[in-house]
Parts: C-alpha cells; structure tokens; sequence
C-alpha cells in the first residue's frame, strides 16, 4: 500500500509539474509571438520611416533644384539690369554737356598760374554745346594769367566770336585738340605739359597734337574744342 501510495503521489506530482511546464511553454509562445509582433512592427514603421524619408529627400531635392534655378534666374536678371544700367550711363555721359566745375577749374588754375603769360588761340566746332565748353577752357586759361592772341593765319578762314569779344577760328573736328609746333614746344614746354595734365586730370580727353614748324601760326597753342565723340 505504501508502495502504490508513493506511485499516485508520484503521478499526480508528474502531472502538476506537466501542467506547469504547458503554462510556462505557453506564456513563453506568448511572449515570442509578442515580441515578434513588435520587431515586425518596428520593421514597418522602419520602412515606413525611410520611405517617408526617401520622399522628404526627393522634395529636398526638388526644391534645392528651384532654388538654384531661382537663383541662376536671379543673376542672370541683374546681369542684364547691370548692363542695361551701364548702357544707360554711358548713353547719358554721351549725351551730356561738357562742362568743368568750379572746384574744377580752380585745380587747373593753380597748376597753370606759375606759366603766366602763355600764349594761345582758340578753335570750335561752331554747335552751342562745343562752344559753351570752349568758353569755360577760355575762362581758366585767362584766370590763369594765359593770353589769348587771335591766329596769326591769314588765309581764307572761318571766324566765330564768342560772347566775350574773342574770335574763334571754325574748325569741324572732334574731341579736345591742344596743337603746337615743335619751336614753341621747346620754349613752352613745361606750360604745355602742365595745361595737357590740368586738362586730363579732371577727366577731359585731351589730344596733344604737333604741327610743323611751317604752321600760319607757329607763336600760340592752339586750343581746340570739337563736337563730343
């Protein structure tokens, strides 16, 4: 009796710990099946975060795109406003009058007063705007102590007064002439370099012009004021 005692204790111990072990399996099923779940739910949410990610990329990439469009197009608009702008400038620099203004006139005189005495003659384009800027140089050049001597030309000539009394010889060319024979060069240089840098110095394009020692007027420079360029 003992023995088949010991045998049903045995039995039923064996079961309980059967019992035991189906729970512990089955919760442990549980749990893996749990946590498989969530790693195939992390993996979706992954790919489903690269995939948004790709597609963040591709707008990124987009729009970096239209900003360097937008940005090409903006140069090239001020490219062409810069040129539109200098063309403008230069086409108004054209247009405008010539004219040198006091704090101007006041620098060519004081590089032009230790020559006093300087001879010269005067020549115009006879069109207003010429003349107008002919009247200013004449104006300095008698500030300055220079002496204006009508041309020692006697040949058929052109004569232009201006309003202050002095006669112009008529003349068709262009641009600011400063002529001069090689015989009063050498007896006026240093006024004639400081009249040509005086002039060139406020922006005035000059041309310094040698005439043969046969010119009608050999004793004076000749100051020349054409039409605009």
């Amino acid at each position: 009796m003992g023995e088949v005692g010991f045998g049903v204790r045995h039995w039923v111990l064996n079961r309980r710990l059967q019992a035991i072990q189906r729970v512990e399996d089955f919760n442990q099923e549980q749990t893996i099946a749990g946590l498989n779940k969530e790693a195939g739910d992390a993996r979706k949410d992954a790919a489903s975060a690269m995939e948004r990610a790709a597609k963040a990329e591709e707008h990124l990439g987009g729009a970096r795109k239209d900003a360097a469009e937008a940005t090409e197009r903006a140069a090239e608009a001020n490219k062409i406003a810069e040129g539109e702008k200098l063309a403008r400038m230069k086409l108004e620099e054209k247009l405008a009058p010539r004219s040198l203004e006091q704090e101007q006139r006041q620098r060519i005189e004081a590089k032009l007063k230790p020559f006093p005495g300087t001879p010269y003659e005067l020549g115009v384009n006879p069109m207003p705007e010429a003349i107008r800027f002919l009247e200013v140089i004449d104006g300095v050049l008698r500030s300055s102590g220079w002496i204006n001597k009508e041309s020692e030309k006697k040949d058929f000539r052109f004569i232009f007064t201006l309003s202050n009394g002095t006669k112009v010889e008529q003349t068709m060319v262009t641009g600011v002439a400063l002529q001069f024979t090689n015989t009063f060069f050498v007896e006026h240089k240093a006024a004639t370099e400081a009249l040509v840098l005086a002039l060139r110095g406020e922006q005035v394009e000059v041309r310094a012009e040698l005439l043969p020692d046969s010119d009608p007027s050999p004793k004076a420079i000749h100051v020349i004021v054409g039409s605009k360029q």
